[in-house]
């Protein structure tokens, strides 16, 4: 039996997680080495999982995914946690924090993240 690659081993994992019918799914950096189309196949699918009633915790270091895909965020920044509506996170300026200003710039209303040149 050959090897699978991580873009393989990802997708097995969500699939194992599906087969095993459980109400809540916990992954960890689900689209970690996948090419574009496989992450955003693989976050399609978790999407659709959640519309059908399954609780989806996963954690992510891509905050626009998370921003655009996420009922709820869970933020850890060294020993605060805390728990906001990606809108939630935006408007209480969170979000913005999150990075220096002279390197990260963010763009709340299209919730992206820029290089502050």
């Amino acid at each position: 039996m050959g090897m699978l690659n991580d873009q393989d081993k990802q997708r097995a994992l969500l699939a194992r997680a599906i087969a095993q019918n459980t109400p809540l799914i916990i992954l960890d950096e689900p689209t970690t080495h996948l090419d574009l189309h496989h992450k955003f196949k693989m976050l399609k699918l978790m999407h659709e999982l959640a519309a059908e009633g399954k609780t989806i915790i996963y954690a992510t270091h891509d905050l626009e995914q998370a921003l655009d895909l996420c009922d709820e965020l869970l933020i850890i920044q060294g020993q605060q946690i805390e728990m906001h509506s990606p809108k939630a996170a935006i408007e209480a300026g969170i979000i913005q924090q999150l990075f220096p200003k002279e390197t990260v710039e963010f763009d709340p209303a299209n919730k992206r993240f820029f290089l502050n040149k």
